[in-house]
């Protein structure tokens, strides 16, 4: 398989009926496989719509992931740089994302998982601009996983962010020209160095699961569910181009759309 051109690529997973019945298992769920299947269709529609070539990375029949598997949780894109993360709850096999690379031509810069002790979600790194990046420090990104970022990268600034639960990007999502956030980072080191180099930030309110984990295509497009009723009225009178998908069934895995899709 030889690279082809495009302006960029989105990955995802799109899961199997065994995979879904495992991880409706795991987490005492009930999720309608039909209705999840549509919803991945309308996401695939949009990113096409929006000059993205989409990749659907699969599993094998031997390998089924039975905790979810989200690509942007395992593989993410830095400025020019890929990263291979190694998140502990999430056991989708690092390995077919190697082989992804390897066909399509891709040299990750760095492979977590050859750092004994280190783990990083790659969910827990948001890039701000070309010299910085905001770093969860969670349950799955330990100090080892980005005390190797940080020397790999090369990065002149990285803010470090203590996230309780869940990851950074279930509360941060970079535009091209500012930080759409959840409300809880306010008052905090990152928005307090985000405004000392002028950079846009918009606060989101803390009513809605998931609403800043939203995917930033082009310029002022967005991706969010519709779910997030709140969040989509205050972007869309921000004056984002706002495509809003159903997401029910992809919220029961315990994902946003950053988690979903990787956009390399």
């Amino acid at each position: 398989m030889t690279m082809k051109k495009r302006k960029r690529w989105a990955l995802l997973h799109i899961p199997s009926k065994d995979e879904i019945s495992l991880v409706a298992r795991k987490l005492s769920l009930s999720i309608d496989y039909k209705r999840l299947i549509e919803q991945y269709k309308a996401l695939i529609e949009t990113l096409t719509e929006n000059s993205l070539d989409v990749v659907n990375i699969p599993t094998t029949s031997r390998v089924i992931p039975r905790k979810g598997a989200f690509i942007g949780d395992v593989f993410k894109k830095i400025g020019n740089f890929y990263i291979i993360g190694n998140p502990p709850s999430r056991d989708y096999p690092v390995s077919l994302i190697k082989t992804f690379c390897r066909d399509f031509g891709i040299k990750p810069l760095l492979d977590i998982s050859k750092t004994p002790g280190a783990t990083l979600n790659c969910g827990d790194l948001i890039p701000i601009n070309s010299s910085s990046v905001a770093i969860g420090l969670s349950k799955e990104t330990n100090n080892l996983g980005i005390d190797r970022i940080v020397h790999k990268l090369n990065i002149a600034v990285f803010i470090p962010c203590k996230v309780s639960y869940a990851h950074l990007d279930n509360f941060l999502c970079a535009t091209e020209e500012c930080m759409i956030a959840n409300i809880n980072f306010k008052g905090t080191s990152l928005e307090a160095w985000l405004r000392a180099i002028d950079f846009k930030i918009i606060f989101l309110p803390d009513d809605e699961r998931c609403s800043a984990n939203i995917l930033s295509l082009h310029e002022n497009i967005i991706i969010s569910f519709k779910e997030n009723f709140i969040a989509n009225r205050i972007l869309s009178k921000l004056g984002f181009k706002l495509y809003t998908l159903s997401g029910s069934e992809i919220l029961k895995m315990g994902g946003g759309l950053q988690c979903l899709v990787s956009l390399i």
